[in-house]
């Protein structure tokens, strides 16, 4: 509702201000779990309000990372974007969730990367790496 001047051209509140005037849009301060096993987890490093979906039942979390990882290239902690607004903020949050990734094994989807869908990660000594990739189709 109030974007940067970085990102206003991409916000525009004649957008957004009709859609919670109708009860057609909910603003989420924090994280919520939206429906059972489908939860938002809200990012700010690479635009203020960004929210990360994970999806998770008796199978393997899967987890919708948007511009925190928008490619399997940044999952190198030191990789970030560009249009980042706040790029150290984004590598705090990549450690967290990465770190959460291995730990809980979860399916992560690159939803800007041309040739890998998604992939989990794994801990080496180098860092996170891709561990398996996963072809969505």
């Amino acid at each position: 509702m109030q974007p940067s001047e970085k990102d206003r051209a991409s916000f525009f509140q004649q957008h957004f201000i009709p859609l919670q005037e109708n009860n057609q849009l909910i603003l989420l301060e924090d994280g919520s779990e939206l429906f059972p096993g489908i939860e938002v987890i809200p990012v700010e490093g690479h635009t203020v309000g960004q929210q990360m979906v994970l999806i998770h039942d008796d199978r393997q979390p899967l987890l919708f990372a948007g511009d925190l990882l928008p490619t399997s290239a940044h999952v190198s902690i030191p990789w970030v974007m560009a249009y980042d607004l706040y790029p150290l903020t984004t590598i705090e949050e990549k450690k967290h969730f990465l770190k959460r990734a291995v730990d809980q094994q979860w399916i992560i989807v690159f939803e800007h990367d041309p040739v890998i869908p998604a992939a989990t990660v794994a801990l080496t000594e180098k860092g996170y790496r891709l561990q398996d990739k996963i072809d969505l189709v």
